[in-house]
């Protein structure tokens, strides 16, 4: 969830996968996991109800030690379930609108942000139905609430959205023929930068676009802060904010500090366009292309 690069439908199965694991642990321990090391030393043991674990002695029984008026305490099996079914409410209470997207709604009443996120998984590829059959109406009473939901910003941004419904199908069937290998990266990628695809399918990509900006997460945003406390010290107090900013985004967006080439900026740093009426920095300065 930390990528800057993860996408809606990406997310929503990296989350189901998660719980999916987790709920497994009731019954299937993770082979040659922590766990299951544990449970085989506890087999291996000579004394009973004694363990030697990673140099600690441990006392007790797996099945929970046995209370006056023969009531016993709570089992292993018992706490791991326990702990399990916290895990599973910590993940449902944080990820609640995303594990919950298979619910349909129809009614225009209660369509809101869970049914817009839910709606957008239609570009899910993975999910398509293979069968032409079922791929020709699939998706398409969910395209038609994005688009009635996103019309104003789409329209603005030049989408003719009368003609969404015919490039939907045209992009089912052409994705369904010859992109299923592809990931979504590479797909989406494909769709909006190489002809004649970004042409034939123009308007419905509007909503492909929403998709892929979605924030899935404020990680981002917490790196920015950790660059601007980083740039920002005690010694550089006197930055500018429009000046901050764009140190930030260099930090953030910019290239590896060991693939940027500083001289065309050293070279424009110390020479001055004169039509501009700037100053030359250095009088004495010649251009580093010169020197080489």
């Amino acid at each position: 969830m930390q990528r800057k690069d993860l996408i809606l439908p990406v997310a929503v199965s990296s989350i189901r996968e998660t719980v999916a694991n987790v709920e497994s642990l009731k019954t299937f321990n993770v082979a040659n996991g922590h766990l299951q090391r544990f449970l085989n030393m506890v087999e291996e043991s000579k004394v009973a109800d004694e363990v030697e674990f990673q140099g600690h002695t441990l006392h007790g029984s797996l099945d929970g030690t046995l209370k006056r008026g023969g009531v016993r305490t709570s089992s292993f099996q018992s706490s791991k379930e326990e702990a399990i079914e916290l895990c599973l409410t910590g993940l449902t209470e944080r990820f609640g609108n995303l594990l919950s997207c298979e619910a349909e709604t129809s009614q225009p009443s209660s369509y809101g942000v869970t049914e817009v996120i839910n709606d957008l998984l239609v570009f899910n590829v993975d999910a398509w139905p293979n069968n032409m059959k079922d791929l020709v109406a699939f998706g398409n009473d969910k395209i038609e609430r994005l688009t009635n939901w996103f019309r104003m910003l789409i329209e603005k941004a030049g989408c003719n959205v009368a003609l969404i419904p015919e490039e939907w199908l045209s992009l089912k069937v052409q994705v369904n023929s010859d992109f299923r290998d592809k990931d979504y990266e590479s797909l989406w990628q494909t769709m909006l930068t190489k002809m004649p695809y970004k042409q034939n399918y123009q308007n419905v990509l509007h909503l492909v676009e929403i998709l892929l900006v979605l924030p899935i997460s404020a990680a981002q945003c917490e790196r920015a802060v950790s660059a601007q406390n980083r740039i920002k010290s005690n010694l550089r107090v006197n930055l500018g904010s429009s000046t901050l900013e764009d140190l930030i985004r260099v930090s953030a967006e910019g290239p590896p500090v060991s693939e940027y080439d500083p001289m065309p900026t050293v070279d424009k740093w110390f020479t001055r366009n004169r039509e501009a009426g700037e100053r030359q920095r250095k009088p004495m300065f010649q251009r580093l292309s010169k020197l080489k």
